[in-house]
């Protein structure tokens, strides 16, 4: 068995809340405006209220648990409670549960509780690593990654644990799966051309496609995302010596017409990462260290230029979208107090979640929203 230890690596990062900074040379084909920082964030304003609700995790008691709050504040709540560490939440579909990962038994399991933090199960219980678990969108399955066979694999299971089954069974590390929107495809990196690649594959295993290879071992194809049509991808890549955000269109691919058509959204020297498309799939955004801190930026994919959304440094995690597609929620602040954002990117109303003091170190909406179309320059 071929055990990848760079990759051990970095999923010990990720255990620990981490974001994988790729180190990027300079770029070709960015305007002037984007390599001189001429691109300026406007002042945050608080002109609207968002509503919904964010899980996620934080340690203010020395430990990881997983956390609850609306957007108004005015209801938090604290839904696990264990000395082990808890991550890796997702909420379900349908909003009345989450899947996280603990180690309260000794070791990385996925775990099932209701959105209250009551009936907490566990899925697995496999020697090993099990992580990164992922909702089918009837909620009747779990995508996830797991060590337990001395490398990495992707996984299914039904909702109650029961009948897990091993996907690409390699004697190399594959790793960040991702479920397409309607629960047929499965996005994933593989090391067994002995270099990072992504390819996608139907949710038996089969129908294996190779899609983005790297140039390099390691840090590279990171962050794949599925559009919420299922026709595209979005991921962080390098090619040609140089780092970008890149959208491959799978359409052409999946009819088996011709090869994936490849586009560069966005390249800059100080490395764009973290890709998440907006609810309705007309707007992308990622974080970006243009200007010397690491800030959010929206692009419209009908044009080139980015614009930046939020006012302050975002410091863990990837941001996240609310599910109306109004409202970009992301973590700030110093290790000792971070605090959840939330940007309209629109309207750049701003508001903060003030929590106890602690690291917060991911995030998810709850999903109970229907998505709708905003346009920036119809909220100006």
């Amino acid at each position: 068995m071929v055990n990848n230890k760079n990759n051990q690596g970095r999923k010990e990062g990720r255990r620990r809340g981490a974001i994988v900074v790729v180190s990027v040379g300079l770029l070709a084909g960015c305007s002037q405006a984007m390599i001189s920082g001429e691109i300026r964030s406007p002042a945050p304003v608080q002109t609207e209220t968002a509503e919904g609700t964010v899980v996620y995790t934080s340690n203010p008691n020395g430990n990881w648990d997983i956390y609850s709050v609306t957007t108004d504040g005015r209801h938090a709540q604290r839904l696990t409670s264990t000395p082990a560490e808890e991550e890796g939440l997702m909420p379900s579909p349908d909003g009345t549960k989450i899947t996280f990962v603990s180690k309260r038994d000794g070791d990385y399991e996925i775990y099932v509780m209701d959105l209250d933090g009551t009936n907490q199960q566990r899925l697995t219980h496999a020697r090993g690593i099990d992580e990164d678990p992922h909702w089918f969108p009837d909620g009747s399955k779990i995508l996830f990654e797991s060590a337990r066979e001395g490398n990495w694999d992707v996984f299914v299971m039904n909702a109650d644990g029961t009948n897990q089954i091993n996907l690409t069974r390699t004697p190399f590390d594959e790793a960040d799966p991702v479920l397409s929107p309607d629960g047929t495809r499965i996005l994933f990196k593989s090391f067994r051309d002995g270099i990072w690649r992504l390819y996608a594959m139907n949710v038996d295993g089969s129908s294996l496609t190779p899609l983005a290879r790297s140039e390099y071992a390691e840090g590279a194809n990171d962050d794949p995302v599925w559009s919420p049509d299922g026709r595209r991808i979005a991921f962080v890549s390098h090619q040609g010596g140089k780092s970008g955000i890149y959208i491959m269109d799978l359409s052409a691919t999946a009819a088996g017409s011709s090869p994936p058509v490849f586009r560069i959204i966005n390249r800059h020297p100080d490395g764009d990462e973290g890709p998440v498309w907006s609810p309705d799939g007309s707007q992308i955004a990622y974080i970006s260290g243009r200007d010397g801190n690491r800030k959010i930026y929206v692009v419209d994919l009908d044009q080139s230029m980015p614009v930046p959304v939020s006012s302050v440094s975002i410091e863990r995690g990837v941001p996240q979208w609310s599910p109306n597609g109004r409202w970009i929620a992301y973590i700030a602040g110093p290790p000792e107090n971070r605090v959840i954002h939330l940007v309209n990117p629109g309207s750049q109303a701003h508001q903060e979640l003030k929590q106890a003091k602690g690291e917060i170190a991911e995030l998810r909406w709850v999903p109970v929203e229907t998505p709708v179309r905003v346009s920036r320059r119809s909220e100006r």
